[in-house]
């Protein structure tokens, strides 16, 4: 409708100064300003590859090129933290000493693929094509004093320290200390200390056969009871079961024990399977079940005024530490005495 109403040569420079316009336009998007510490990804159309153009720089983008990413701003990992990356480049040591991206037969970046790298405080870096960030940038664990972490290796690696590990290894980072993790390995679980006085014990389960903190030779699901005093770490292989509280014993009151197989017992006396035994406060004062030691009951003491007597019938003896079968003994008083196991009181006459 315009065409019929404006003369021919007003329409004709009408035409040419919006062509002008486009070109203008055209050509104003094909140049990108790229600020400091930003980058972009750049595919060219014919090779199908993609580059990492870095600022600050002005691009000016070819026909065949073509802006897929950006411009984005660099990964910036301050002090005392940390990134994992996806998909890492591999990178390749320089004649001056630096590293650079590897590229290959079609000058596109190599990639571990399915690998991860951890990336510590450094200047700013893009991201190549196919690297992907896991997760935010994190701050660098610390372990406080008597605390450490279990980890596990994942796989064959060196650890921060430069120890080699294999996959499926175990051990401790003991505090107080900063944790640097290293990819392929993972972070099972903290383990605390355990404060103990003289008068607690520790009862301990192994998960494999190890050695405990006396150089003690233990076995996969082995217990025993550990007697320490101040703070405890249990090692690596060390499965905390429970804190033990000691029986109390007093002048009237014993222990009724039980040994659940044959073992030498606190007191470097040998014990059968299915013995049993009293514990009293001659012996100690507080008392600790050993792991194959079963408390019974508790007994009290039989007490005799000078006008009493009793008959026991298989009376204990103090020197082969067995009872006397098929005997009895006359008791009188004035006496105190416990029943040991095994021993049968007739009762308590009086004359």
């Amino acid at each position: 409708i315009l065409s019929h109403c404006i003369p021919g040569k007003y329409w004709m420079e009408l035409q040419l100064k919006t062509m002008s316009r486009k070109k203008e336009t055209t050509f104003s998007d094909y140049v990108i300003r790229i600020r400091p510490f930003h980058y972009l990804h750049l595919l060219d159309t014919n090779s199908n590859v993609v580059k990492v153009v870095c600022g600050p720089q002005k691009l000016t983008c070819l026909d065949h090129e073509k802006v897929i990413l950006g411009p984005e701003k660099m990964v910036i990992v301050p002090p005392r933290h940390y990134v994992v990356v996806n998909n890492p480049v591999v990178m390749q040591p320089t004649e001056n000493g630096e590293k650079q991206p590897l590229f290959d037969e079609n000058n596109q970046v190599v990639l571990k693929h399915g690998d991860q790298e951890i990336r510590y405080s450094q200047d700013p870096f893009p991201l190549y094509p196919g690297e992907v960030l896991d997760g935010n940038i994190r701050a660098i664990q610390l372990v406080f004093p008597n605390q450490a972490l279990r980890i596990e290796a994942q796989r064959d690696l060196v650890d921060y320290s430069g120890e080699k590990r294999r996959a499926g290894d175990q051990w401790l980072f003991i505090g107080p200390n900063t944790y640097h993790p290293v990819s392929g390995e993972i972070v099972l679980d903290t383990v605390r200390a355990i404060i103990m006085d003289e008068s607690n014990g520790l009862k301990l389960r192994a998960r494999y056969d190890c050695l405990d903190y006396e150089d003690i030779e233990r076995k996969a699901g082995e217990e025993w009871i550990v007697r320490y005093e101040g703070a405890y770490l249990p090692k690596v292989h060390e499965e905390v079961v429970e804190v033990i509280t000691p029986e109390i014993l007093e002048h009237d009151l014993a222990i009724h024990v039980r040994a659940s197989q044959t073992f030498i017992d606190e007191f470097d006396q040998e014990r059968k399977a299915g013995s049993e035994w009293l514990v009293t406060r001659e012996d100690t004062e507080s008392f600790i079940p050993n792991v194959h030691e079963t408390i019974i009951s508790r007994v009290k003491i039989n007490i005799l005024n000078s006008k009493q007597y009793c008959v026991i019938r298989d009376p204990y003896d103090p020197d082969s530490g067995k009872n006397l079968l098929g005997t009895n003994m006359l008791v009188k008083g004035p006496k105190s005495f416990f029943l040991h196991p095994g021993i049968f009181n007739t009762g308590i006459s009086n004359p």
